[in-house]
């Protein structure tokens, strides 16, 4: 694994009108000293290797954001842990948060550094992609407040040793006036079960915020005041009682959901005598009913609907439960379209999940049973006389999706094939079928079925799907670190389709998480499928440029390899997409004095890959055409391409740049061709190698 991979790229925040800098050696974290023996005979002969072991992705946080969180609840059972903490942090550099999951640890973190510590403090979350927790990876940057989640039951279990080295940890950010605060969810702790020690405190939240506190602040920093009344009713608050922060949360969307569908759904005259009603805050009057409906947990009435006939009167059949299951994929639609999506789902049932054996209609059975509309109309819908149907019953139809999954676990593979299938081809991010899946896997936390997504999405050959649905699980905050770690083992699989997967997802989460999106792009490039894939990758480099704050830091990442004598393809691939970046109209790489850059060290590698050279020959003849009329940077430039090219001793590749370079007229009205055939052979070229004749 390259170097370009293992560190984050995110940490740098580098412009185009600075230098960059390298990580001092001094901050390197040492992992392994081996010794090497060249020969066992005579004298000994030691060479040592010094290998740095990879640091968690940084990703720097808006400090003001959290000093007064506007939608933060904080429980009066907390001032006493916090007013703890905010007092040990100056002298305990690394605070411990234990709590339950969901309990908003997290915010309780951030909120206190952002609050306990100087304002010249860089706030920043930390991003684990480890199998255990290693204090080795843990930065240790002047002047940074860290925070970091360790809430995974998988990856995030550790043992006395990480938290022994902890003590050593304090200390160095003591000394480098920079914090650490971990948010542990209680059962790993419990799990652990020691005590801290020295340098280092901890404090448990063992009282959640209450939720109809939590979802009334939702609403007003989402400008939906007016719906506060609508979740103090007594059957509202019941159905709240006891959610955690992300049941909350999720309530506060199904609110605001119920009241969508009722303006879309209202008349004219209604809607109309709703929307003034919202001035004096009496908008219940309108949507109670669906709100105490919607808040349901469901549990009873599915219970019925799944349940055995002996025990629940109202079991629905096989047919029944395949066309609730439609209803909730789609919410509304056309009867025939949601009628298509329940016996699809009958024929995958029929068929092992296959979907290739299609059922044989029995007209006679049909017949028999009950018309669509009632039985349409026994589960909730309502369904006008052009049959067009409207699923009213906000949250009913996840909630079944929901149920099924968590009772019929060998239907779940079954739900994926079902939901990928029945997605239009167009435009995913509104179609139902595709939101309902995310829907479905980021409450069932189903980080597990995200490769049988990929694996069905790609033999449906609906690519589309798979990418749409990792970006969005990508950004989750309960499910996104997972989700992020996939795409990281995935960008190592040799095969083409799922690398490619991995390049459109990290072109969707670019914009948000650029270092992210950056160090499995360069996994790619280190091990590409096709050599098709690396030049795709290419692409995306060059995009990613674009940005000054991310150009800074791949300049940091290929500066870094440069020093240690390493260059793979990644590397190569980010000086190329370098080469693109302009300041003021030139060469951005000649311009800014990037002397920690080996410019004509990183030339040579480029001109020796003849896999890149048609990449390179044209970033190359651009940079001569912008510095024609810069006498000072077209010598510079003249001879790093010469050293580069005297160094590479390759014929072939100085016949075909001279060639190509040719048409460039310099300031003083030579060409470069010229000039690079006085630096190379002390005169023109041809005088010293005999050029081909070519075809053209």
């Amino acid at each position: 694994m390259s170097e370009l991979n293992d560190h984050p790229i995110s940490n740098s925040n580098h412009v185009l009108n600075t230098t960059a800098r390298a990580t001092p050696q001094s901050e390197a974290q040492i992992g392994t000293v081996g010794a090497f023996f060249a020969s066992n005979d005579g004298p000994v002969t030691i060479r040592p290797e010094v290998r740095t072991q990879a640091l968690l992705d940084e990703n720097p946080i808006d400090r003001h954001l959290y000093e007064a969180p506007p939608w933060y609840v904080f429980p009066p059972e907390w001032r006493k842990a916090y007013t703890e903490v905010a007092t040990a942090l100056p002298h305990h550099r690394v605070i411990i948060i234990v709590a339950p999951r969901g309990y908003g640890s997290t915010t309780f973190s951030l909120r206190l550094l952002a609050r306990e510590t100087a304002p010249s403090v860089e706030l920043v979350r930390l991003e684990a992609d480890w199998t255990a927790p290693k204090v080795g990876r843990l930065p240790c940057r002047r002047n940074i407040a860290y925070q970091l989640d360790l809430q995974d039951s998988d990856s995030d279990c550790f043992d006395t040793s990480f938290v022994d080295n902890l003590t050593e940890h304090s200390r160095r950010l003591r000394e480098l006036d920079s914090y650490l605060v971990l948010s542990v969810a209680e059962d790993l702790w419990i799990e652990y079960g020691a005590s801290v020690p020295a340098g280092v405190a901890k404090v448990h939240l063992a009282t959640p915020p209450k939720a109809l506190e939590v979802v009334e602040s939702h609403l007003r920093y989402r400008d939906q005041g007016h719906l506060i009344p609508c979740v103090n009713s007594s059957k509202a608050q019941e159905h709240l009682s006891g959610r955690n922060v992300i049941e909350a949360v999720r309530a506060v969307e199904t609110v605001i959901q119920v009241w969508e569908d009722f303006k879309r759904q209202a008349t004219s005259q209604s809607l109309e005598k709703a929307e003034a009603a919202k001035e004096s805050g009496s908008v219940a009057g309108f949507i109670q009913a669906d709100i105490d409906t919607a808040l349901d947990d469901w549990q009873d009435k599915l219970n019925s609907f799944f349940g055995t006939s002996k025990s629940a009167p109202e079991s629905l059949s096989v047919e029944d439960r395949c066309l609730l299951l439609a209803l909730g994929l789609r919410q509304q639609g056309t009867a025939e379209d949601i009628q298509a999506d329940a016996r699809e789902l009958e024929d995958l049932l029929k068929s092992d999940g296959s979907g290739k054996q299609k059922r044989k209609v029995n007209g006679y059975a049909m017949f028999s049973g009950p018309g669509l509309r009632a039985r349409m109309t026994a589960l909730g819908a309502a369904i006008d006389r052009r049959d067009c149907v409207t699923y009213k019953q906000t949250g009913f139809g996840e909630a079944a999706l929901l149920y099924v999954w968590e009772n019929y676990a060998g239907m779940r593979d079954l739900l994926i094939t079902w939901m990928i299938g029945r997605a239009k081809p167009d435009r995913p991010a509104q179609d139902p079928a595709i939101m309902a899946l995310i829907r479905l896997l980021l409450r069932a936390e189903a980080s597990d079925r995200l490769t049988v997504v990929r694996e069905e999405a790609l033999r449906q050959s609906r690519p589309e799907v798979i990418v749409h649905v990792m970006a969005k699980c990508s950004r989750d905050e309960h499910m996104g670190r997972r989700t992020r770690a996939l795409l990281y083992d995935w960008a190592g699989q040799r095969n083409p389709e799922t690398q490619r997967v991995v390049i459109r997802v990290c072109r969707e989460i670019l914009a948000d998480s650029h270092g992210v999106a950056l160090v499995r792009l360069c996994r790619i490039a280190d091990s590409p499928a096709l050599p098709q894939v690396q030049h795709e990758v290419l692409s995306e480099f060059r995009e990613i440029v674009k940005d000054s704050a991310a150009a800074g830091s791949i300049m940091n990442r290929v500066v870094s390899l440069q020093r240690k004598g390493q260059m793979p393809a990644s590397a190569k691939l980010a000086l190329l997409a370098l080469m693109d970046v302009e300041y003021e109209n030139l060469p951005w790489l000649l311009t800014c004095g990037h002397q920690e850059l080996d410019v004509m060290d990183g030339l040579r590698e480029l001109l020796a890959d003849l896999d890149l050279l048609a990449d390179t020959v044209p970033s190359l003849i651009h940079w001569f055409e912008m510095c024609a009329h810069n006498r000072q940077l077209s010598w510079r430039l003249l001879e790093v391409v010469a050293d580069a090219l005297r160094k590479h001793r390759d014929v072939a590749t100085w016949l075909r740049l001279i060639k190509d370079l040719e048409v460039i007229t310099l300031s003083d009205g030579s060409t470069v061709k010229d000039q690079l055939g006085v630096m190379l052979f002390g005169g023109a070229p041809e005088a010293a190698v005999p050029m081909e004749p070519t075809d053209a």
